[in-house]
């Protein structure tokens, strides 16, 4: 059974401000990975990701609601520059 797609406020948000396009694309590719999605192990949630185009969509797979749960939709740039200017004020 295919899992839902649901989407997050700021990936909402974001969706919305792409062309039809590749809202298109956008929605096919996350269809895939509904239909493909699995319980790994004694995992609840995965965090994952996946590419369209430019885009770097980032989803958890919720295996118990069956569930992906897009969080953000972002340029692939910008999505890992966000992650290492988090880590820049951290010390080990």
């Amino acid at each position: 059974m295919a899992y839902s797609i649901e989407f997050a406020p700021s990936a909402h948000e974001q969706i919305l401000k792409a062309s039809h396009r590749q809202q298109r694309r956008i929605i096919s590719k996350l269809e895939k990975e509904a239909a493909s999605a699995q319980q790994i192990g004694d995992r609840n949630k995965q965090l994952k990701r996946t590419r369209v185009d430019d885009q770097r969509l980032v989803y958890l797979e919720l295996h118990p609601q069956q569930q992906l749960l897009v969080l953000k939709i972002a340029d692939r740039a910008d999505v890992y520059n966000q992650f290492s200017s988090d880590d820049e004020g951290k010390e080990d």
